[in-house]
């Protein structure tokens, strides 16, 4: 039985080496100012396919992105007056906005947050784009808030997938075009590196996650309870918005 370390290299980067990395493709796992961030160039495809792998991840449920800006994050999303307002007030910070994406048919959407994380901030200013802000764990298993024990994670997840304890790639909207065998014989054959960077710190403070608010028809509704609370959100009232 192949040992879980051959399956996922890890592997401590430098500051200085992550954004380089991020834009050739690759996966790092990065603290914010909620939990660590399974993460790469949220334009990248194939990096994408990569984290649905690792998380064993339903591609139905698409990924969030990390902004830097409201302006950068304004590229990606549709801002009604009143997602502005919330914006303004609470970011940079824990709100995650569920926003109509550009060119959308009236069903595409897009979750977008701008995170307090100087760290992260910079490294997202200097690659010049958003990157993916979903959760460094398995899809369903608890959040974890040490670097080493969300590796145990990820490598035990990853080496169950290989011994068929985890079932198959799960398709849906936004899977990549290959067939599930063909999935499954990529993942076998792909050995894939993540990295994380020492340098951020090793663990992050336990805390709430971020709270979701969809804004896509005409009011504000709290589709995840999290560090800012529903009172704060539907407080935020002050343009006569019906939330």
């Amino acid at each position: 039985m192949a040992k879980a370390s051959e399956m996922i290299k890890i592997i401590d980067a430098g500051l200085s080496d992550i954004v380089n990395l991020l834009k050739c493709g690759e996966i790092a796992c990065l603290p914010t100012d909620t939990l660590f961030t399974l993460t790469c160039d949220a334009t990248n495809n194939e990096a994408l396919n990569n984290i649905f792998r690792i998380k064993s991840r339903d591609r139905a449920k698409h990924l969030p992105i990390l902004c830097s800006s409201l302006e950068q994050a304004m590229q990606y999303g549709i801002f009604s007056e009143m997602a502005l307002l919330l914006a303004k007030k609470f970011w940079p910070g824990k709100l995650t906005l569920i926003l109509p994406t550009h060119g959308g048919k009236g069903k595409d959407s897009i979750a977008i947050r701008v995170p307090n994380h100087g760290s992260l901030l910079a490294i997202m200013q200097k690659l010049d784009g958003p990157i993916i802000g979903t959760s460094a764990n398995i899809s369903g298993n608890d959040d974890q808030y040490n670097i080493d024990e969300i590796m145990t994670q990820l490598r035990t997840g990853w080496l169950n997938r290989q011994h068929g304890q985890g079932g198959r790639a799960i398709r849906g909207p936004g899977a990549d075009e290959h067939s599930d065998e063909e999935n499954n014989t990529a993942i076998q054959k792909h050995n894939i590196t993540l990295y994380y960077c020492s340098e951020l710190g090793q663990s992050v403070e336990k805390t709430q996650p971020s709270t979701i608010v969809d804004t896509r028809h005409g009011r504000a509704l709290v589709v995840r309870h999290g560090y800012i609370s529903e009172n704060d959100i539907y407080d935020t009232n002050n343009a006569g918005f019906n939330f």
